[in-house]
């Protein structure tokens, strides 16, 4: 494995092939751990009789997962195993992949450890956004109708599911006729 990278919001694809040196040795347990919260995790397992793929949820306990070893086939690897963070949640984390070694003739195990450093970027989220009770979206032309030279509520509500301060809404309002003002209300 090596460091890994994605999107905000979307699955992330780790990819990873355990070298044993010594080929004397079975690998007997691979875990992943670092496993962000409220994560899923799955790996994709080809039938060898069928030839049939199927993708195959693996329990996530406490931040890490058991990758079965049967699922890895002969040359202990995978580029099928993913990762799906919980929605909005973007930044650093560390992913680390822990391989047990056995020696059949005397049952000694040794645990290696790589680390496998994930990225993920933000990205904006689309805005639930209203203007006078009505929900608009994206590219939406909302017509105003107001009495000359009077005043009218222009209510505007934006909102994100995305709250960890990683997007900053605006609002712009076009199409202001030559001498009307905008404000923020009576009492600002």
């Amino acid at each position: 494995g090596g460091a890994e990278a994605g999107f905000e919001d979307q699955p992330v694809h780790i990819n990873f092939d355990i070298d044993k040196t010594d080929i004397s040795e079975h690998i007997t347990n691979v875990t992943l751990t670092g496993i962000p919260a409220g994560s899923r995790l799955s790996i994709d397992y080809t039938d060898p009789a069928t030839g049939t793929t199927y993708h195959v949820p693996l329990p996530i306990h406490n931040g890490a997962a058991n990758i079965p070893i049967g699922f890895l086939g002969e040359n202990m690897s995978t580029d099928g195993l993913v990762l799906t963070p919980p929605a909005n949640v973007s930044g650093s984390f560390d992913l680390q992949l822990n391989v047990t070694s056995t020696e059949p003739s005397n049952g000694d195990k040794v645990i290696n450890h790589f680390d496998i450093p994930l990225t993920l970027t933000a990205v904006a989220d689309a805005l639930g956004v209203t203007i006078n009770n009505a929900q608009v979206v994206d590219g939406d032309v909302v017509h105003i109708n107001a009495v000359e030279d009077g005043s009218f509520a222009l209510d505007i509500s934006a909102l994100t599911a995305d709250k960890d301060g990683s997007e900053v809404i605006s609002v712009t309002i076009s199409g202001v006729p030559t001498g009307a003002t905008l404000s923020a209300g009576t009492e600002n």
